[in-house]
C-alpha cells in the first residue's frame, strides 16, 4: 500500500467511534512525543489526546467527509497529511505529521484550523 493510502486509512480510523474506544490501537498509532495544537491555542499531549478521543467516542457516531487529501513526503521518512474535513457541517483544515516506525506509521502532531462559515 502506498503512503497516501496508508495515512488516509489511519486518519479515517482515528475518526471511527469504535477505534476511538480501543486504547491499545490509540497507544500504538499515537507517538509518545505526540502534540496536538487545538484551535483554542491549547497544546495536548498523547495522554490528554487519548482521553479526549475516548470521551468523544462516548457521544456516539458522527458524520464526516474528508476531502482534498494529500501527503507531502519529508526528509527522514516523515510525511505531512493535509486535508479538509466536514464534521456535522463544521469544516476545518487539518494537518498531521506521521513517521514510520518499523512497519507501522505513528502520528506525531496534529492541528486543525476552523474555516469561517
Amino acid at each position: 500500500m502506498n503512503p497516501e493510502k496508508e495515512i488516509l486509512k489511519l486518519e479515517t480510523e482515528l475518526l471511527d467511534v469504535e477505534k476511538r474506544k480501543d486504547v491499545d490501537f490509540l497507544r500504538m498509532v499515537i507517538a509518545d512525543d505526540f502534540i496536538e495544537k487545538g484551535s483554542s491555542g491549547k497544546i495536548y499531549d498523547k495522554e490528554e489526546t487519548i482521553k479526549s478521543l475516548i470521551l468523544s467516542a462516548e457521544s456516539g457516531h458522527f458524520e464526516y467527509e474528508i476531502t482534498d487529501f494529500e501527503i507531502i513526503e519529508k526528509p527522514g521518512g516523515s510525511v505531512t497529511a493535509l486535508y479538509r474535513i466536514n464534521i456535522n457541517g463544521n469544516v476545518t483544515l487539518r494537518k498531521s505529521v506521521w513517521k514510520k516506525s518499523g512497519t507501522s506509521w505513528r502520528i506525531h502532531s496534529h492541528e486543525g484550523t476552523p474555516l469561517p462559515d
